[in-house]
């Protein structure tokens, strides 16, 4: 028995894109798992074994709907390229109305401080190191898998071209030299009894001196450390082949700021990150990359300021070789107190540029 065709595929390819402009759905936020709930004291209880993904929350700024996906190959890949065109053209508006209902709900301040920098880019938010907290205590959960509810999405993030992550770290992401300097610090405390006890027992010198170096080999080495979301935007990146424009914005309340006990310069702890690439190489070619500290005053004005943010442009190479000039802009400034007026974004006080030597660096 013969089947007939979509009465959508009688008409011109340009009044179905059209059609579809007006049935594409409105923007929503998944998240990974289920929001506790406020008026429960025991809300953490059930959420203590649960999975924990890679992506906290998801912002899609449009999206397909089910009925036109299910009809046939050709309307569903049309509706997923025109929904994939809607995103990377960041037409999307914030949702200035519903931020301003949820403001009252403690919960969700993090929530509104990401909707209020959206730009209408497809946005991932992940958490660093970040515990859980429960009625028994609090625990970091492994993140290292993404969440069933993005894995689904393939069909169309194959089809993105740029995309946003927020970042919230815990203190250990943001300062994460401190724990192996107490390590440091009660090894060479251990070297410095056992000298003492090499002076009071000379006939066991050479055995103490060498058993103290290896003491001292086992430190641990701080240039060895892997920063997390160096892994994590590389495990995410591999469901987005063709993704050129990245943006990386990390986020930091203003109390966390100023209570953590964070070197003089706030981000010297991932100045690694900063300072290399954003996730481990894998052979694309990126257009564009962006990254930005911001802090969040939850309370009061309500605002974000971003305190450094570095930008790299690729430029193509006109020749044979492979190489690319990377255009790199810098900038920052401090924060002195919560009553400060900042500037959205500080200047640009640092440009260079520099030869990228490996097609397959980003950034």
């Amino acid at each position: 028995m013969q089947t007939s065709k979509p009465h959508l595929l009688t008409l011109p390819r340009e009044i179905r894109d059209d059609i579809f402009s007006y049935l594409v759905l409105p923007p929503i936020v998944y998240s990974s798992a289920p929001d506790p709930n406020p008026y429960s004291f025991y809300r953490h209880n059930h959420n203590v074994n649960s999975d924990a993904y890679l992506d906290t929350r998801v912002f899609v700024p449009a999206r397909a709907p089910s009925s036109i996906l299910a009809t046939s190959h050709q309307l569903r890949d049309e509706m997923l390229d025109m929904t994939a065109r809607l995103i990377n053209a960041m037409y999307i508006a914030t949702n200035k109305s519903r931020i301003e209902l949820e403001k009252g709900i403690l919960l969700n301040l993090e929530k509104i401080a990401e909707r209020s920098n959206d730009d209408g880019s497809f946005r991932i938010t992940l958490e660093m190191q970040r515990p859980i907290r429960g009625s028994m205590g609090a625990y970091v959960p492994i993140r290292d898998t993404p969440s069933p509810r993005l894995v689904s999405m393939a069909p169309l993030l194959g089809r993105l071209r740029k995309i946003k992550f927020v970042v919230w770290g815990s203190w250990e992401w943001w300062n994460p030299v401190s724990p192996e300097i107490i390590v440091q610090r009660l090894k060479k405390a251990k070297l410095r009894a056992k000298a003492k006890k090499i002076q009071a027992a000379s006939a066991q010198g050479a055995d103490a001196s060498a058993q103290s170096l290896q003491d001292d080999d086992g430190a641990p080495a701080l240039e060895s450390r892997v920063d997390p979301l160096f892994v994590a935007i590389g495990l995410l990146m591999k469901h987005f082949p063709l993704v050129e424009d990245i943006s990386v914005d990390v986020l930091i309340h203003m109390s966390d700021l100023r209570t953590w006990d964070l070197p003089d310069v706030s981000y010297e702890g991932i100045r690694p990150w900063l300072d290399g690439p954003i996730y481990p190489p894998d052979g694309r070619r990126l257009k564009k990359a962006y990254r930005r500290l911001m802090v969040y005053e939850s309370f009061g004005s309500s605002r974000l300021s971003v305190f450094y943010h570095k930008l790299e442009k690729w430029e193509e190479n006109k020749g044979q070789s492979k190489n690319r000039v990377i255009h790199v802009s810098e900038g920052s400034s401090e924060i002195l107190d919560e009553k400060d007026e900042l500037p959205e974004e500080p200047p640009f006080t640092k440009v260079y540029d520099r030869v990228e030597t490996d097609a397959g660096h980003n950034g």
